[in-house]
């Protein structure tokens, strides 16, 4: 993305002593309102820090969850303990209505405000030119840190850029960057570029035809390829994408599984069945050993490696085993890059983290990216340029 060498944050020096509205996704899953995985605080703290060597001071927006309204399990106060100990110093907690410019809290000692779930406020969601007017009163300038929610209309994610000077942060910069080398970039295919897309509806058909214009082999698992091998029992909806799919342009790029493993219904034991031999007595929970064989082939070769959606049932033993052996073929030395809420689970989970060189904090917004959809985040750090 060209905009990034004009307007990400490292190269900006007319942020000096500002007050920067910061957009930071820190949406980290909650158990019984305890943080599991602070990764996407992890992931933050470089920007923050890099702003804060300016000189500047920060307000932090972000959101928790999807509330309905005020709701206290979902302050973004549970943020506050890991935020601070990452950073190694205090941060203040403030709601939108009693934080105003000029009443920053900095003669308490503070330079770090953490605002309150911005999506309390319906507005936001909304994208409400109103809100974003509200939201510019207490900042200078406005950066963009949070490419996990850059693919909404959000009102402080794509308007505040219209409204205030606006970069982007390291961690947006990162993601770009790392997911643009899956993408061709307008050079035409990328030899030795492997896709492998997998997930449970094949309604994620627009990441399939973005890999059949980037990638030279696209593998296709999960239940999603299942209408393709047999539309037997499959909704008008769906046969129409198969139809779409299979009419476009680089179809003979896609490969698909020949074999599941699958649970019967009836003895409900675990059984490999051919593809074309898959019919209504089965669950084909994961691809069976042929297809990771086959697979395994095209990822062991790849130089580049793009993955968007586990293979199988990953959760559920012994239906994990399809993506595990497959994503483990990756050779040291390829790039090799995960997208996708459930697929960077089910890295995690697996184990499988060693075996790539960027992990996407994120979900929808990367398989946005690499489907080639408008990202509105992206767009308005353009515009501002």
């Amino acid at each position: 993305m060209r905009y990034l060498s004009k307007l990400g944050v490292r190269e900006v020096r007319a942020l000096q002593d500002k007050i920067v509205l910061l957009r930071c996704d820190l949406n980290v899953p909650l158990v019984n309102g305890k943080i599991t995985d602070d990764r996407k605080i992890r992931e933050s703290v470089a920007t923050i820090r890099m702003l804060l060597s300016f000189g500047c001071r920060v307000i932090i927006i972000t959101h928790l969850g999807e509330p309905k309204g005020v709701d206290s399990a979902l302050s973004s106060k549970v943020l506050l303990g890991s935020l601070s100990l990452r950073l190694k110093k205090k941060v203040m907690f403030s709601t939108l209505a009693d934080l105003k410019k000029g009443s920053f809290g900095i003669s308490c000692g503070f330079d770090v405000v953490l605002l309150e779930n911005i999506r309390f406020d319906s507005r936001e969601v909304a994208g409400d030119i109103g809100f974003a007017r509200e939201l510019v009163l207490l900042g200078d300038v406005y950066v963009n840190d949070a490419f996990a929610v850059s693919h909404r209309a959000h009102a402080s994610v794509s308007l505040l850029p219209t409204l205030l000077p606006s970069y982007g942060g390291l961690l947006l910069e990162k993601e770009v960057t790392a997911l643009s080398q899956g993408l061709s970039s307008g050079r035409g295919v990328q030899r030795g570029s492997v896709w492998v897309i997998g997930g449970a509806k094949l309604s994620k058909i627009g990441i399939i035809l973005s890999a059949l214009k980037n990638a030279e082999h696209v593998l296709l698992g999960g239940a999603l390829c299942l209408p393709l091998i047999n539309p037997w029992g499959v909704d008008v909806e769906t046969l129409g994408l198969v139809a779409k799919l299979r009419a476009s342009r680089g179809f003979s790029k896609v490969v698909l599984p020949v074999d599941f493993n699958c649970l019967d219904k009836m003895t409900g034991k675990v059984r490999v069945v051919e593809a074309d031999l898959i019919d209504d007595s089965v669950f084909a929970y994961d691809i069976g050993p042929a297809t990771v064989a086959l697979f395994s082939q095209y990822v062991h070769g790849a130089k580049t490696v793009v993955w968007n959606g586990p293979l199988g049932y990953f959760e559920k033993k012994p239906f994990h085993i399809g993506t595990k052996k497959v994503l483990g073929s990756i050779r040291s030395g390829t790039v090799a890059i995960c997208g996708g809420g459930e697929t960077s689970e089910a890295v995690r989970v697996l184990r499988l983290g060693s075996k790539f060189t960027h992990i996407s904090t994120g979900g929808g917004a990367s398989l946005a990216f690499l489907s080639g959809e408008k990202m509105p985040g992206l767009v308005g750090l353009e515009k501002s340029g």
